[in-house]
């Protein structure tokens, strides 16, 4: 299917759902979002192909963000935050594709509490050192403690955890430091048998000091700008970067109105893909 047909079906699902599932309030956005996930759910149970699926979720966001701005219009922080998100989604579609790749779960920090007492009971010969080795563990606020990122997948006996970044702002201090002990986490769960590697993907190519930081604490492989896409490219062996520049074109593909908001509104370099 082209861009389109894939547009045309779309709309076509979508207007007939709310004629026959009209929202209690013509402003319901979760309502109407629904039926977009609904609508892209059921398109695609027929699609096979890496190319027709992007092109889909394509379909989905912009869809998504139409129907968002006819009802309230976006302003800076959501619509930075809400193309984050949308971004995400498009480019996890190689990785979730790509049948060498397969998805895993991550381990939670419980258990790795317990991998851990139990190395340290294999070795410790001083029982009086066990109290004080509990005591340790207990400062820690193991709820507060996820290891789950954005993706997670495993090649042959190597694992990556995969954290997708729209952009790095100055605000991400709280993040980076989150990221830091997580890296830190796989770093230790990390043996030369079975490899565990944390990768950082960032959109824009911009820096900071917090992304530095990331990058020199020696437990995070980042990428940003093109780099992003080259790394998909050598893990999924799909080119999404030539995808984006034959197939994205939101100046053709969003109404008028909405693309003259964005614009208006210094918007537009968030769709810099």
């Amino acid at each position: 299917m082209n861009k389109k047909d894939i547009k045309l079906v779309f709309f076509d699902n979508v207007q007939s759902y709310l004629k026959s599932n009209p929202p209690q309030s013509p402003h319901d956005l979760r309502y109407i979002q629904s039926n977009i996930d609904n609508t892209h759910s059921s398109i695609l149970s027929t699609l096979t192909s890496t190319q027709d699926i992007l092109l889909l979720e394509y379909v989905r966001i912009l869809f998504s963000l139409e129907y968002r701005h006819q009802y309230l219009s976006y302003n800076y922080m959501d619509f930075s935050r809400r193309i984050g998100e949308l971004w995400q989604s498009f480019i996890t579609i190689p990785f979730i594709y790509y049948s060498p790749n397969e998805l895993i779960i991550p381990p939670d920090f419980n258990t790795v509490l317990q991998q851990i007492q139990s190395q340290f009971d294999s070795i410790n010969t001083q029982p009086q050192l066990k109290p004080l080795f509990n005591t340790i563990l207990s400062f820690l606020n193991k709820d507060s403690i996820n290891l789950s990122l954005d993706l997670h997948y495993k090649i042959q006996n190597t694992t990556y955890n995969v954290d997708f970044k729209n952009s790095f702002n100055s605000n991400e201090k709280g993040n980076t430091q989150r990221l830091i002990q997580v890296g830190s986490i796989y770093s230790y769960l990390s043996t030369p048998t079975n490899p565990i590697k944390c990768v950082a993907l960032v959109r824009s190519s911009a820096n900071n000091n917090y992304l530095n930081k990331l990058s020199n604490s020696g437990y995070w492989l980042v990428y940003t700008g093109s780099q992003t896409y080259d790394y998909i490219k050598v893990h999924t062996q799909f080119d999404i970067k030539d995808f984006i520049t034959n197939n994205i074109d939101w100046k053709q593909d969003l109404s008028k109105d909405f693309y003259n908001h964005l614009y208006n509104q210094n918007l537009l370099k968030y769709l810099d893909w």
